[in-house]
C-alpha cells in the first residue's frame, strides 16, 4: 500500500467522521456495499470517480482535497463570494449560521438538508424584509 492511498484513506474517513456518518451509512451514501466501503477506509482499494462525485455533491468534499489533501484558500473563497448574486451570499450566511449553530452536536447536514433549512430561514427572512 502507497503511502498517498493511506493518506487518502484517512481522509474519506474524516470526511466521515466529520459528517457524524457511520461506516454503513457512508456505503449507502456511496451506494455501494459495507465491504467495500471498508476495503476504501483501509486502504485495500479505491474510492471510484462516481464515489468522488457523491462525496462532493452529498458532503462537498472536493476530488482534490479527498485525493491530495489540497482546499481553495480563503482569499480564492472570498473572491468567489464577493462575484456571487446577493441572493447566493445569503444562502452562504444561512448555510454558515446553521453550521455554527449545529457544530457543538458534530452532525453535518447534507445538502438537501442544508437546502431544506435554507429555504426555510430564507421566506422567514423574505416575510421581515431583509
Amino acid at each position: 500500500m502507497t503511502s498517498e492511498r493511506a493518506e487518502t484513506a484517512g481522509r474519506i474517513r474524516e470526511i466521515r467522521l466529520k459528517a457524524g456518518l457511520t461506516q454503513e451509512k457512508m456505503a449507502e451514501l456511496l451506494e455501494i456495499s459495507l465491504s467495500a466501503y471498508k476495503k476504501i477506509e483501509s486502504a485495500e482499494n479505491q474510492i471510484s470517480i462516481d464515489g468522488l462525485r457523491k462525496l462532493e455533491k452529498e458532503l462537498q468534499a472536493s476530488a482534490d482535497y479527498v485525493l491530495f489533501g489540497e482546499q481553495e484558500g480563503i482569499e480564492g473563497i472570498w473572491e468567489t463570494l464577493l462575484n456571487s448574486e446577493e441572493y447566493d451570499k445569503l444562502r452562504i450566511l444561512i448555510r454558515l449560521v446553521n453550521y455554527f449553530s449545529r457544530k457543538k452536536s458534530s452532525k453535518y447536514l447534507t445538502v438537501e438538508e442544508q437546502t431544506d433549512y435554507g429555504d426555510k430561514l430564507l421566506n422567514v427572512l423574505r416575510e421581515m424584509d431583509l
